[in-house]
């Protein structure tokens, strides 16, 4: 089920809040959370039912490893034969082979349905061989829920996390504002607020901080992202004719695409999340802003980051081990995010360039002490590395290259324009068919601009979560997101879907 639609937005939702705290009001905790997990489930599998399947497997077997891994630990404590100085040691090899089991079993799961036939591809392709491609469907959010719970997983082999029901389990994995798309939850920031029965009284405050970050999301989404998307989407179909700018300007259409639709996603999550007074982490703080690509990846996709650092790079030694090693986690880290992001050769270079960009400022911590021309390398290589991450294969990077350095004509630039045939431009357009048919071109680009203009305005300003924690409610801002969520229904009917359940 997507946020942006109408049965989420007039159904869906409403009634698991009025729901959810109504058998709470009643005492019914239990009962309460069944009935989330019950209709995360349905949200997860509205569009394709075998999804169930996989995502209550997986929990009940992630459930079932932190249940074996608990059995041992109670025996350390029940059996008196076990000294104090042995308990340290007693069950760490069974909890050792249980946790990388865990592991094992999750990434094999992950590779099976994200990266098989990329395997076989390459496998045919280097050893000329012709072994069929299962054309598997990429379940929705797989690579999200399987590292929430890897990282669950992990930490209960290392015995840093304790062991929860299965309620409070499903509950974490399923909760379903983060569970297609992100951002991924730790179970030490979600479960705790789950447990936490305050939480379970209806919060008018909250509530509206809540609303207002959900509207102010799904305006991003629909109404920024969602109109640069029909510029990217049709400029891509028509690559062979990029000249400079039109290359530069549909690189610079797409990073402007993705960020309002995934973090829109995630000021939706968060939204939600606070109607139900539940706190989910930042996945975005103004990472455009960023003076360095270190910076950059300290303010993009925050999460994700957060997860690599903790279960990659730390126990690969992190910075402790020489600059040598430093630099290879750095490389082993980067390479794996570019293929979490997607089974292409394209996002491990562009995962592969981002490491090496990072690499150098460890190398180089200094600063350039312009701070605008420190901004503008930065972002300048972030556009630079995003083509790799639009792009479907490396030829089309080749193509959107070859027209990058090509500077003859300027043409594209208008016909990629009229791509954005909104139907906001309808009346004007009737009109100017009337009157003055050659300006119809004109009004393309004049509202392109504008588009442009007020994407740019957005990320020079307060991000959605800086607006909510102002709290500076006023009637001129009610007025105003009135107007963004009725604009943004009334959209609707174009609906896409959110650029990372590709992910």
């Amino acid at each position: 089920m997507l946020f942006n639609s109408y049965l989420f937005i007039f159904i869906f939702l409403p009634l698991v809040l009025i729901l959810w705290f109504s058998l709470n009001k009643m005492k019914l905790y239990k009962i309460a959370e069944i009935f989330l997990i019950g209709m995360s489930l349905w949200f997860y599998a509205y569009f394709n039912f075998s999804y169930l399947f996989i995502i209550v497997g997986s929990c009940l077997f992630n459930f079932l490893i932190s249940y074996f891994i608990n059995r041992i630990e109670k025996k350390i404590f029940v059996d008196s034969t076990i000294s104090k100085l042995e308990s340290d040691s007693y069950g760490k090899l069974e909890i050792k082979i249980l946790g990388i089991l865990g592991i094992i079993v999750n990434l094999g799961i992950l590779f099976y349905y994200k990266y098989f036939d990329f395997f076989i591809e390459n496998i045919n392709y280097i050893f000329q061989k012709d072994y069929n491609l299962k054309n598997i469907l990429l379940p929705l959010g797989i690579s999200f829920f399987t590292f929430q719970q890897l990282s669950y997983v992990i930490d209960r082999m290392k015995r840093t996390a304790p062991h929860y029901g299965l309620i409070e389990y499903m509950s974490f994995v399923t909760f379903f504002p983060q569970l297609i798309a992100g951002p991924i939850v730790l179970h030490s920031e979600l479960i705790p607020q789950f447990k936490d029965m305050e939480k379970r009284k209806f919060n008018i405050d909250n509530f509206t901080d809540g609303c207002v970050q959900a509207i102010l999301g799904l305006g991003k989404k629909v109404l920024i992202a969602d109109t640069l998307a029909l510029v990217v989407n049709q400029a891509y179909y028509n690559r062979y004719y990029f000249t400079t700018w039109s290359a530069i300007l549909f690189i610079l259409t797409y990073i402007f695409e993705l960020y309002f639709d995934f973090s829109g996603y995630c000021d939706i999550a968060m939204g939600i999340g606070k109607m139900f007074n539940y706190d989910i982490p930042r996945n975005f703080n103004y990472p455009y802003k960023s003076t360095s690509m270190k910076d950059f990846w300290n303010r993009w996709h925050i999460t994700l980051n957060r997860f690599f650092t903790a279960y990659v790079y730390i126990p690969l030694g992190g910075n402790k081990k020489g600059t040598g090693k430093k630099l290879r986690n750095i490389m082993i880290v980067f390479l794996l995010s570019g293929l979490w992001h997607g089974a292409s050769w394209n996002f491990v270079i562009w995962g592969l360039l981002n490491g090496l960009a990072v690499a150098f400022n460890n190398i180089n911590p200094k600063p350039i002490k312009n701070k605008f021309i420190s901004w503008l390398c930065t972002f300048s290589y972030v556009l630079f590395t995003f083509m790799f991450f639009r792009c479907e294969t490396i030829n089309d990077v080749g193509i959107v290259l070859k027209g990058l350095f090509n500077p003859v004509g300027v043409k594209f630039v208008v016909d990629m324009a009229q791509y954005m045939d909104i139907p906001e431009l309808y009346i004007f357009k009737r009109a100017l068919e009337i009157i003055a048919p050659g300006m119809i071109r004109s009004l393309y680009m004049v509202a392109f601009i504008l588009v442009m203009v007020i994407c740019t305005l957005l990320l020079c300003g307060k991000n959605a979560e800086d607006i909510v924690k102002e709290r500076k409610y006023t009637t001129g801002k009610a007025i105003g997101l009135a107007i963004i969520l009725i604009w943004s229904v009334i959209s609707l009917s174009g609906v896409s879907t959110f650029l990372y359940f590709n992910f």
